[in-house]
């Protein structure tokens, strides 16, 4: 059995999420641009408004101060 590149595994998982999230299986990805730190941002593509994501793996970065910045 061959395991995917760390990168292609968390490619699927972030595309898989966003389509969930946006009930739009369609949807696709776009990368929006790359933080200094782990984040990185992506812009969703489908049938609904476009927005943007922002993934950050949770054993390196710490998102807790992000979201309550920005919820």
């Amino acid at each position: 059995m061959t395991s995917l590149h760390p990168d292609t595994a968390r490619d699927a998982l972030r595309l898989h999420w966003a389509q969930h999230a946006l009930d739009d299986p369609q949807a696709s990805l776009q990368r929006a641009s790359v933080d200094a730190g782990f984040r990185s941002y992506w812009r969703t593509r489908g049938h609904g408004v476009d927005r943007i994501l922002m993934d950050a793996p949770p054993q390196l970065e710490n998102v807790a101060p992000w979201l309550r910045m920005h919820a």
